[in-house]
């Protein structure tokens, strides 16, 4: 907790009163904020000051950095982390060392872990001045700024800008920010005060200002794209060089944006779709989405279909490798695509798996709606069997899940300064990625796929993008306004950068045959899993399609496992 101020001059007359108005503003507003120690400087030309508390070094101030109003100089506030402690250095002085000394310091700063303002200032002739200032990509850290022909300004809190604009009559309310307001939970304007003119710097962004051509200009220098594609060509260094990686792309947000930033490395890859006639209008739209990209990508795409007879083969070879039921029924679809991947020499497979754990992907994800997610929850699925409900209630499954839940719970109340919905959102997608991700998703990437020598790779569950997602504050996931949800705010500007907005289309397909593959079965009287549930065979008359499939999930199961028998 620390706290800057930076106010530069454009004509160099007497700014006595000036600076004693700023020096009794950071003494009301952000001494406070450093009680360690203060830094000021004073001239005609501007005005610097930075409060300190020392968190991670004992000492009051370091001797390695220059001083304020010196030819280069920075302004920190913030906290860098993962620094070896074995190291006699500070955060600031790894930071100065970073703005000083090192050519390539935006892209250093762009891979720093921690919350910060950065800001680096040098002096040429006639005191003229060029700064940069950088905010962390999360926004745990905060600046405003102020420029008119007289002033530029930047300060760690709003208010100093404020009284200075007070005092010159300049004080104004932004109508926009206001009404906006009104009509939201919360005040969130990511970059407009609510009073006029006054600037907040965007999180990952960077502000320039040069004070010869007095401009200021704001622009990104962070953002989820670098970090997604750091991470896939970080991937892809560690395969074999005489192997091209091969990619699944349905046609949604997750495995498009995986394809395309592979493609960006090297457009001679294997990109596979799979075709549910009839069931997955998404896939039919993937081939518009590799025009757009590039013509090229269209003779490496190849399209799968799913047959009904293929999808029974492979289902059956599922529950042979599981020894269960299939954790999911697009287990067998998923198999297939594995299979065509493998027939075509490819032995590394990408796919989209976690984005929707770890980014508040599914519907039940809001702050607004159910904060309970249905994917590890007890569901009303076989009403009319009270006892089963019963005993799953009480059953050492669902006991975990509430520990899980109460062990993440407390962890965020001691750790973390969240509301309590977005503390319990936090919880329902760990908990996923724990549960669901594991012994759905990510069983089909290893135990499934590995039976046919594929290496699955899937980017969104390291540990980067993982933490990424469980850092980024709700807002910044989910964009929930006049009754219409935005889920993955961050994998949507990604999708919206390589491809087109207009191309955009919601996930609506079902994996697979599941239910079709009952025919095989033979007559519903003589099926074995009544007498395993204890239930009549009349009650699959009126089962939903998810409880029929259930059903024909299991007795595929004690056909396979159990009794060992095969249609």
């Amino acid at each position: 907790m620390c706290g800057v101020l930076f106010a530069y001059y454009r004509n160099n007359k007497n700014h006595f009163r000036l600076n004693l108005f700023l020096e009794r503003e950071v003494n009301n507003f952000l001494k406070n904020r450093g009680p360690t120690f203060q830094d000021i400087y004073k001239s005609e030309n501007f005005f610097a000051y930075q409060s300190v508390l020392s968190i991670q070094s004992s000492k009051s101030r370091s001797n390695q950095l220059p001083s304020l109003g010196s030819n280069e100089f920075m302004l920190y506030n913030g906290e860098i982390y993962g620094l070896d402690k074995n190291k006699d250095i500070s955060d600031t002085e790894y930071i100065g060392d970073i703005l000083f000394n090192k050519p390539n310091s935006e892209e250093l700063i762009s891979k720093l872990d921690g919350m910060f303002i950065i800001s680096h200032f040098k002096r040429f002739k006639n005191n003229q001045i060029e700064s940069k200032i950088y905010r962390d990509p999360i926004g745990e850290k905060h600046l405003w700024y102020y420029i008119d022909k007289e002033i530029f300004l930047i300060s760690s809190v709003p208010s100093i800008i404020t009284n200075y604009l007070r005092n010159r009559d300049l004080l104004t309310i932004n109508k926009n920010v206001l009404n906006d307001y009104l009509l939201r939970r919360h005040l969130i304007s990511p970059s407009d005060h609510i009073i006029n003119e006054v600037k907040q710097l965007k999180a990952g962004h960077k502000l320039e200002f040069n004070s010869k051509a007095w401009i200021v200009k704001e622009q990104k220098y962070f953002n989820f794209h670098c970090l997604f594609n750091q991470t896939i060509q970080l991937m892809e260094l560690s395969k074999p060089l005489d192997y091209e990686s091969a990619s699944i792309i349905s046609g949604g947000l997750d495995s498009s944006i995986v394809s395309a930033s592979l493609c960006s490395i090297s457009e001679n890859r294997d990109l596979y779709t799979m075709i549910f006639k009839n069931k997955d209008p998404v896939a039919n739209n993937v081939s518009n989405l590799l025009k757009f990209k590039s013509k090229k990508l269209i003779n490496h795409h190849k399209e799968i279909p799913c047959e009904i007879e293929y999808y029974k083969n492979k289902l059956l070879r599922s529950i042979d490798i599981l020894s269960s039921p299939i954790n999911t029924h697009s287990i067998p679809s998923a198999y297939i695509v594995a299979e065509n991947a493998r027939n075509n020499k490819n032995i590394i497979l990408y796919g989209g798996e976690g984005a929707d754990e770890v980014f508040l992907g599914y519907e039940c994800y809001s702050p607004y709606k159910n904060i309970i997610s249905k994917y590890n929850s007890i569901n009303s699925n076989f009403s009319f069997d009270y006892n089963l409900h019963e005993n799953v209630k009480q059953g050492p499954i669902n006991n975990y899940i509430k520990s899980l839940k109460n062990y993440y719970y407390e962890i965020f109340n001691q750790t973390h300064n969240l509301g309590e919905k977005e503390s319990q959102l936090k919880v329902e997608s760990i908990v996923d990625i724990v549960i669901q991700l594991s012994n759905v998703g990510l069983i089909t990437t290893d135990t499934i796929n590995s039976d046919l020598g594929i290496e699955s790779r899937t980017p969104f569950t390291r540990r980067k993008l993982v933490e990424f997602g469980l850092s980024s504050p709700i807002s910044k996931l989910i964009n929930y306004s006049n009754n219409n949800q935005i889920n993955k705010i961050p994998i949507k500007y990604v999708f919206e950068n390589y491809f087109s907005k207009d191309l955009l289309m919601p996930k609506k397909g079902f994996a697979g045959f599941p239910n079709e593959s009952k025919k095989y079965l033979g007559n519903v009287k003589t099926w074995l899993v009544w007498d395993q549930l204890k239930w009549h065979y009349s009650e699959i008359k009126n089962m939903t399609i998810t409880e029929e499939w259930k059903v024909v999930n299991i007795e595929w199961f004690l056909r396979r496992v159990i009794d060992n028998k095969s249609p």
